[in-house]
């Protein structure tokens, strides 16, 4: 058993925080909130390869409609405001011409998709580790340049964990 601290989990940026400035940093900041309580809890880190929530344990249901934006302290907590955050910043970030959205909203893609990779780890079959490297590729492409470095180690976590069954596609 691994002893956990917060070294994994990185702070959202300065923009992200600004309630005046960006509507959705009150989902950033609970977010944030859940994963400290998670690691605290002894909540595994998706970077360096520490178990999380046990594989016997049913995947989280996922908010649907107005409940998508109200999250408890709970197991699926986590899974849960990160989809949340996820889809609100999928939504911001396809509701214009590109260069138009604001970059807080790449930013927040990319720290939810972090945050919901990480909750759903370790994956329970190699369907799920795809599904794993889907999300921090979609940060990826979607985000800026915030979390880059954290999503790229996240997938490089799940190729070297062997949860892709030991080979590498392209997703």
């Amino acid at each position: 058993q691994h002893t956990m601290d917060d070294s994994w989990l990185p702070e959202p940026t300065a923009a992200m925080q600004d309630g005046a400035r960006f509507e959705a940093s009150a989902d950033v900041l609970e977010l944030h909130r859940l994963a400290l309580e998670r690691t605290a809890r002894g909540g595994g880190s998706l970077v360096n390869g520490e178990e999380g929530l046990g594989r016997s344990q049913a995947p989280p249901r996922l908010p649907r409609g107005n409940d998508a934006h109200h999250c408890v302290a709970d197991e699926g907590g986590l899974a849960r405001a990160a989809a949340a955050l996820r889809d609100r910043a999928h939504a911001a970030l396809h509701t214009g011409p590109w260069r138009e959205v604001p970059a807080v909203w790449r930013e927040a893609y990319m720290f939810a998709a972090l945050h919901l990779a990480q909750a759903d780890r370790p994956a329970a079959s190699r369907d799920a580790a795809l599904g794993l490297v889907r999300t921090l590729d979609l940060g990826l492409m979607l985000g800026s340049s915030a979390f880059r470095r954290e999503l790229l180690a996240a997938v490089e976590s799940i190729e070297r964990g062997g949860e892709l069954g030991g080979v590498r596609e392209e997703v």
